[in-house]
């Protein structure tokens, strides 16, 4: 036999709590991995420029250095990134159901693409 609507909400409601729960561990473990990697990159990256200052390059020309590989990091992940987000969200709106073939025409928001991309560059 079937269990009664009230049980089945309650079984719902009870497997979503869990269901959140354990995402919140998971999202806690990730921003304590993230935080240890940030923290040794920066230990790494202050032994390397005491190194490149130790041999004679100067406090401008580091700083020149670590700002053009934060633009060439940013641009990567822009010209990745935008191109993979499309296909994504092309592939997401084809799972849809009643959507079973490819439209004639995607619509990409050039615009606010382009401005975030213009963001990430200046930052």
């Amino acid at each position: 036999m079937g269990r009664s609507a009230p049980q089945r909400e309650k079984v719902h409601q009870i497997i979503t709590a869990l269901v959140a729960g354990l995402l919140a561990m998971s999202v806690l473990i990730a921003l304590v991995g993230v935080g240890d990697t940030l923290a040794l990159s920066v230990h790494e990256r202050r032994r390397e420029s005491a190194l490149l200052r130790a041999l004679g390059v100067t406090r401008g020309q580091v700083k020149g250095m670590l700002a053009l590989e934060g633009l060439l990091l940013a641009g990567v992940g822009t010209v990745l990134g935008v191109p993979l987000g499309v296909a994504y969200g092309l592939a997401g709106a084809l799972g849809l159901p009643g959507l079973s073939d490819i439209p004639s025409s995607i619509v990409v928001p050039v615009g606010p693409l382009g401005a975030v991309g213009a963001a990430i560059a200046l930052a």
